[in-house]
């Protein structure tokens, strides 16, 4: 796998990620967490483990997709 290629794996693993990260974080009003889950820091810890749970969903498929396309080592003959 070429530098190229795989700086384009990571960018498309990359570009959703940072978007839902945004959503979640930006754009979800901290009263519907509060209303949910009763208290503030409950709040905090569910928006910050969301908004974490997408970045470790895309570096698990950069690397699933970085081993599965690595050519397998030659044997000693």
């Amino acid at each position: 796998m070429t530098t190229s290629q795989k700086q384009i794996v990571i960018g498309t693993a990359l570009i959703p990620a940072l978007f839902f990260s945004l959503m979640e974080t930006v754009f979800t009003p901290w009263f519907i967490h509060i209303f949910l889950f009763g208290s503030i820091e409950t709040a905090f810890l569910l928006a910050g483990f969301l908004s974490i749970l997408p970045l470790l969903f895309a570096t698990g498929g950069i690397l699933i997709r970085h081993r599965s396309t690595r050519s397998p080592v030659p044997l000693a003959q």
